[in-house]
């Protein structure tokens, strides 16, 4: 019989890059704390809770991570659609990351109504050291995996992208071939 706690002492190491909580309204389902408890059942090395354009459910996930002494990583990110261009997930890689990340998401709060955003590539420009992105490609027209091959010599060609905005050091792009199987890629900015 199957058990996903079996599995996971024989899986290689694996981190939940993309993860939204019931922080993110009616797109996420399960508490924080969830999350937490099933990633290290099935021996997850890490999990970022990304939920959209918030930290909400970051706090709750840390504090469980702490009261149960896991050995889980907690990756702090969130999930933001920009009015002008494609869905990212930005990630932050060091404290320095997260501050930037920090005042990204205010800025976005800030210039919308209340419980909305708005950011556009122009607040990217600059640039979010300490942080990584991952470019979610969108649901009508998924990238195929002939396409990431020349994606990579010409990371701007797809996904809606027309120029660089220079997010971290790289770009991290990942989605699901018409197969059915995952793929991912890390291109350069």
């Amino acid at each position: 019989m199957y058990s996903p706690e079996a599995a996971s002492t024989l899986a290689p190491d694996y981190a939940e890059l993309h993860c939204l909580s019931n922080f993110s309204f009616l797109r996420g389902a399960s508490h924080p704390e969830e999350l937490v408890a099933r990633a290290a059942a099935l021996g997850y090395r890490a999990l970022a809770i990304t939920d959209e354009c918030s930290f909400a459910g970051v706090v709750r996930a840390h504090q469980e991570i702490r009261s149960q002494g896991l050995a889980l990583k907690l990756v702090v990110g969130t999930e933001i659609a920009l009015a002008d261009g494609p869905t990212l997930v930005l990630l932050a890689a060091d404290r320095a990351g997260y501050g930037r990340l920090s005042r990204l998401v205010t800025r976005g709060r800030r210039a919308a109504a209340k419980g909305g955003y708005r950011l556009e590539r122009a607040d990217l420009e600059a640039g979010l050291p300490g942080c990584l992105a991952l470019l979610i490609p969108p649901r009508e027209d998924p990238i195929e995996p002939e396409r990431l091959v020349a994606a990579q010599a010409e990371p701007c060609a797809h996904g809606g992208l027309d120029r660089p905005f220079g997010v971290g050091e790289r770009l991290f792009q990942f989605g699901q071939a018409p197969h059915g199987r995952a793929y991912s890629t890390a291109m350069p900015l």
